[in-house]
Protein backbone atom coordinates (compact mmCIF):
# COMPACT_ATOMS: atom_id res chain seq x y z
CA UNK A 1 0.00 0.00 0.00
CA UNK A 2 1.29 3.53 -1.10
CA UNK A 3 0.69 6.02 1.75
CA UNK A 4 0.09 9.45 0.42
CA UNK A 5 2.12 12.36 2.41
CA UNK A 6 -0.46 14.56 4.52
CA UNK A 7 0.11 17.20 6.84
CA UNK A 8 -2.13 16.29 10.63
CA UNK A 9 -4.78 18.71 10.76
CA UNK A 10 -4.48 18.90 14.73
CA UNK A 11 -0.58 19.67 15.50
CA UNK A 12 0.47 19.97 11.80
CA UNK A 13 3.07 16.56 11.51
CA UNK A 14 3.81 15.56 7.74
CA UNK A 15 2.59 11.57 7.68
CA UNK A 16 1.46 8.75 5.49
CA UNK A 17 -2.26 8.36 4.86
CA UNK A 18 -3.79 5.57 2.89
CA UNK A 19 -7.41 6.19 3.01
CA UNK A 20 -7.62 6.77 -0.31
CA UNK A 21 -6.06 3.71 -1.48
CA UNK A 22 -8.08 1.26 0.51
CA UNK A 23 -6.28 0.72 3.77
CA UNK A 24 -4.28 2.87 5.79
CA UNK A 25 -2.83 2.45 9.16
CA UNK A 26 -5.50 3.78 10.80
CA UNK A 27 -7.86 0.83 10.17
CA UNK A 28 -5.85 -0.62 12.85
CA UNK A 29 -6.82 2.46 15.52
CA UNK A 30 -10.11 1.95 17.70
CA UNK A 31 -11.81 5.24 18.65
CA UNK A 32 -15.01 4.70 20.26
CA UNK A 33 -17.93 6.47 18.42
CA UNK A 34 -18.65 9.58 20.64
CA UNK A 35 -14.98 10.36 20.12
CA UNK A 36 -14.92 9.64 16.32
CA UNK A 37 -17.78 11.70 15.93
CA UNK A 38 -16.36 14.82 17.88
CA UNK A 39 -13.23 14.36 15.76
CA UNK A 40 -15.09 14.19 12.55
CA UNK A 41 -17.17 17.42 13.81
CA UNK A 42 -13.60 19.25 13.77
CA UNK A 43 -11.16 17.89 11.58
CA UNK A 44 -12.31 18.09 7.79
CA UNK A 45 -8.81 15.46 7.21
CA UNK A 46 -7.00 13.07 8.92
CA UNK A 47 -4.66 12.91 12.21
CA UNK A 48 -1.47 11.55 12.38
CA UNK A 49 -0.58 8.32 14.09
CA UNK A 50 0.35 10.18 17.27
CA UNK A 51 -2.43 12.33 17.63
CA UNK A 52 -5.32 9.77 16.75
CA UNK A 53 -4.00 7.48 19.27
CA UNK A 54 -4.09 9.96 21.88
CA UNK A 55 -7.90 10.97 20.64
CA UNK A 56 -8.20 7.30 20.96
CA UNK A 57 -7.01 6.49 24.47
CA UNK A 58 -8.72 9.97 25.76
CA UNK A 59 -11.97 9.02 27.72
CA UNK A 60 -15.05 10.51 25.41
CA UNK A 61 -17.79 12.47 26.78
CA UNK A 62 -20.69 10.48 27.18
CA UNK A 63 -19.33 7.86 24.60
CA UNK A 64 -19.83 4.02 25.03
CA UNK A 65 -16.94 1.82 25.01
CA UNK A 66 -16.10 -0.08 21.63
CA UNK A 67 -15.38 1.45 18.70
CA UNK A 68 -14.50 1.52 14.68
CA UNK A 69 -11.91 2.13 12.57
CA UNK A 70 -11.07 5.76 12.38
CA UNK A 71 -11.68 7.57 8.89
Amino acid sequence: MELREQSCEACGRAFGCGAETGGCWCDDVTVDPATLAALRGTYARCLCPSCLRAAALAPAEGGAAGGEAAR
